[in-house]
Formats: structure tokens, C-alpha cells, sequence
């Protein structure tokens, strides 16, 4: 059975990341598998005595094991109000080193479906801008990142807005919101960001591309629309307060369209404020 990997550093924000993917696993019918890593610095025992870092170590992991006992514990009565007859199974794993690097070897080994997250902040923006973990993350996997802030609540998903500029490689990632859709019954907006002054001519030729190749996936809830223009971030903000967005999805590429437009100092300051959820196809991702 697939599953979904859940990132927890037991902070009250990963707990309600967690309780949101709940609802998600429980309608896909995806296992859980909630993880933990932590580094610890190794520190040089001085003479007045002190913890060598293998004490630490060994500290550290202890706690981490009580603390992921007791955080799986309350998942699993949390699923069990969702859907007292839902039979998913939660697992919990804890490692020790770097997130990116045990993220590679844990997708060896498990047939994940979807990697979710809680914000740091009420932003997803030190995330994907500058958040060095998760940045880590998209380098080291092939499957989507969501992550939760902690004022949304995912129970019932309306809403996704799709930002492209109609990149082919974009495809791979509408055709997973598509079946993701006709799972959790919600209804995509594809919103093409065309900045002020680039080929327009170009840009149809890849917008015909583009819906053909939706129309051939043959999904009836999706709408298009454009936003032009110089400042389109800001817009592509107050379009997905306006339109009730539950979840910003956007392909992030090393050095592509939406790397340079997010890397903006105007983007920094209008997206502080961002409210949806936001879902990361990483360079790697493939549809299947």
C-alpha cells in the first residue's frame, strides 16, 4: 500500500501538519509513515567533566523515541475519530544525520505517495525560498511536497490553484492534481503567470499544447486563467485569497521560470503573508 511520509520535529506545527495529512490519508487510504531525524553536534568534554557527544547521542535518541511513541499514539486516535472502521496503519521512523540524504533512502524502501510538512511560520516562504531542510528535501526526492501552515485545515480540499507558464515539464505535475482531484473531489484552477515582456507568441503555442494535453486526461472541473504583467506575484496572492484556495501548487525547477520569480524582493514581502498550503513538484518529479 502506498504511503504517505510525514516529516515531524514534534513542534506544535509539524503535530497539526500532521493532523491534516490525517484527513488526506484517510480518504486516499495511504499508510502513514511519520519521521524523525536529528543531528547532534559533536561537543569536546572539557576537564571540569560534561557529556561526551556519544552521551548525547544516546540522550538525544531516547527523547526522540518517547517523543515519537506518544506523537503516533495520538495520530492513530486522531484517524480512528476520522473513521473509526479505517484500517491505515501508522509507522514511525527515527534517523539520525541529514533530512535530504535519509529522505533518498527512505524512498528506496517505501512506496511514497505524497511527503508533507508543517510551516515554520504562518508563511510557507523562509520554506521555499531559503529553508535549508526543505530545500534538501526537493533535492532528494522525485515525489510532491506539501506544506501546511498552521492556520489551514485540509479536511475538505475545493480548491487548488496550479501556477505555470506552461512549461512542458509542467504536464507531469497537472496530470498528478488530476488524479489527485478525482480522489479528494476538488476542482482545479490552471493560472498562467506571463510576465511583462516575454514572447507572447511563444506562450500561446505552449498554452494550446498545454490544454490539449488536459483535455486529453479528460477532467471536467479545471479552469484557466492568466495573470500578466510586471508585479504578478502580488497578484497571484490576492487571486487565491479571492477565489478560496485551498493549496498553491507550483513546479519548482533549479534555475527555472518560478526560482527567479520567487527570488524577487517583492515576492519576499507579498508572500509573507500567504495563507494557502503550498504543494512543490521538485525537479525530479515523474507522474509515475
Amino acid at each position: 500500500m502506498k504511503k504517505i511520509l510525514i516529516l515531524t520535529d514534534f513542534s506544535a506545527n509539524a503535530e497539526h501538519a500532521a493532523e491534516n495529512a490525517a484527513y488526506i490519508c484517510v480518504k486516499l487510504n495511504a499508510d502513514i509513515l511519520l519521521y524523525h531525524t536529528s543531528q547532534v553536534i559533536p561537543i569536546t568534554p572539557y576537564d571540569g567533566g560534561g557529556p561526551y557527544a556519544g552521551e548525547l547521542t544516546s540522550i538525544y535518541t531516547e527523547e526522540g523515541k518517547e517523543k515519537m511513541t506518544k506523537h503516533s499514539a495520538k495520530l492513530k486516535e486522531f484517524v480512528k475519530r476520522l473513521n473509526p472502521e479505517s484500517r491505515l496503519s501508522i509507522h514511525h521512523l527515527q534517523g539520525d544525520g541529514g533530512l535530504g540524504p535519509n529522505i533518498k533512502d527512505l524512498l528506496k524502501h517505501n512506496d511514497i505517495e505524497l511527503i508533507i510538512m508543517g510551516a515554520r511560520s504562518g508563511s510557507y516562504l523562509d520554506h521555499f525560498l531559503a529553508g535549508s531542510e526543505t530545500q534538501s528535501v526537493l533535492r532528494n526526492t522525485d515525489r510532491p511536497l506539501l506544506i501546511v501552515p498552521p492556520a489551514v485545515n485540509l479536511e475538505k480540499i475545493k480548491n487548488v490553484v496550479f501556477a505555470t507558464d506552461y512549461n512542458a515539464k509542467d504536464k507531469a505535475a497537472l496530470n498528478y492534481l488530476i488524479d489527485l482531484a478525482k480522489l479528494l473531489t476538488f476542482r482545479i484552477q490552471v493560472v498562467h503567470i506571463n510576465v511583462f515582456g516575454e514572447d507572447a507568441n511563444k506562450d500561446i503555442i505552449a498554452e494550446m499544447d498545454f490544454k490539449k494535453f488536459a483535455n486529453e486526461l479528460k477532467f471536467q472541473d479545471i479552469t484557466y486563467h492568466a495573470i500578466r504583467g510586471k508585479d504578478v506575484v502580488p497578484r497571484l496572492n490576492r487571486y487565491c485569497e479571492e477565489c478560496g484556495a485551498d493549496i498553491l501548487a507550483v513546479v519548482h525547477y533549479h534555475q527555472g521560470f518560478f526560482s527567479r520569480l520567487f527570488n524577487a524582493s517583492q515576492t519576499t514581502k507579498e508572500l509573507a503573508n500567504q495563507r494557502q498550503s503550498l504543494l512543490i513538484f521538485p525537479p525530479k518529479f515523474t507522474a509515475e
